[in-house]
C-alpha cells in the first residue's frame, strides 16, 4: 500500500540568467547548500554549437518547489542574478517528420 507520503509529486523549476560557464553539478550543489535539494538538474544546451544557453531547470518535491521559488528568485549564483519561477507546463508538440526531403527541379 502506498501512503500519501511515499508518493510525491516533482515540480519542474525554470532556472534563467545562469552564467554560461555553469555546470549542473554547481547548481546542484548552489540549491543544497540553500536548503532545497533537486532530484534532478538540467541545463539547456545548444542543438548545434553544443554551448550553454544560460537557463535550465530543477526538479524538486512539490511540498518545497513554492518556497525554493520565492527563496532563490533574484539570488546571486557566480556572480549573477538568478530568475527563478515555477516551469509553466509544455505545450503539445507536433510530430516530428521523417523521410527525405525531395527539391523541386526548377523548370
Amino acid at each position: 500500500m502506498v501512503t500519501s507520503t511515499e508518493c510525491t509529486v516533482a515540480k519542474k523549476i525554470f532556472v534563467g540568467n545562469l552564467p554560461y560557464e555553469a555546470d549542473a553539478n554547481q547548481l546542484l550543489a548552489w540549491f543544497r547548500r540553500n536548503g532545497f535539494p533537486p532530484e534532478n538538474v538540467n541545463l539547456s544546451v545548444d542543438v548545434l554549437s553544443g554551448h550553454p544557453r544560460g537557463y535550465g531547470f530543477v526538479e524538486m518535491n512539490e511540498r518545497v518547489a513554492a518556497r525554493c521559488v520565492m527563496a532563490c528568485n533574484g539570488q546571486d549564483f557566480l556572480g549573477r542574478t538568478l530568475i527563478v519561477n515555477e516551469a509553466p507546463p509544455r505545450s503539445p508538440r507536433s510530430p516530428r517528420r521523417t523521410g527525405t526531403r525531395t527539391s523541386r527541379a526548377s523548370s
